[in-house]
């Protein structure tokens, strides 16, 4: 098992657990109720089931390749198609940077797109269940901190890409930093996205 607050190193193992205990740890302190508990299982550097769960609500977030996503129990599916308008989830603080990259590669494409600014790994969660259309990140983040969530997004239907439009993976590096990346809730977005 490799956690952000114990072993970070899994040597020789093809198959780990990566774990992040409290994802959002500065919305915990703050009394906010945005964090949560992560935990992804890595095969061969992608993550291939993850857990969300969110202690303040209680909701727990699950999915799998070839087993689907859901949200208690409850199946969830990502939104697909590529509507003309589109939901950007970014981090704090991301919002006018992410608007001035992707808004006019969006409106390219005649879609207008709406940005809100959230917390943590609830965002893929969000995703999965057909809250918004993608995910954009370019701030540091660590693989406990996206891996369950990628999980969980691609199993409902949604992708994780790097900064190369490649899939997000998780070989072992120091620290675990991920570099930026974007999740979608429909592979489709894709190319409006990547354009430009």
């Amino acid at each position: 098992m490799v956690c952000e607050e114990g072993e970070h190193d899994p040597g020789d193992a093809q198959r780990f657990w990566l774990v992040d205990p409290l994802d959002g740890t500065r919305e915990f302190l703050r009394g906010s109720d945005a964090f949560s508990v992560n935990i992804a299982l890595i095969s061969e550097a992608y993550p291939c089931f993850g857990l969300v769960y969110l202690p303040a609500s209680g909701v727990l977030f699950r999915g799998g390749t070839g087993l689907g996503a859901w949200r208690d129990g409850t199946p969830i599916r990502a939104g697909h198609g590529v509507a003309a308008r589109c939901r950007v989830l970014v981090s704090p603080g991301q919002t006018a940077a992410l608007g001035a990259e992707l808004a006019p590669r969006l409106a390219a494409h005649g879609i207008a797109a709406h940005f809100s600014a959230e917390p943590g790994a609830i965002k893929f969660c969000r995703l999965a269940q057909g809250e918004a259309e993608v995910y954009a990140r370019r701030t540091r983040t660590c693989g406990w901190d996206s891996a369950a969530g990628q999980a969980i997004l691609e199993a409902a239907g949604g992708a994780v890409y790097d900064s190369t439009w490649q899939r997000l993976a998780y070989p072992y590096r120091p620290q675990w930093h991920n570099g930026d990346f974007t999740a979608v809730a429909d592979p489709a977005w894709r190319e409006p996205l990547a354009a430009g």
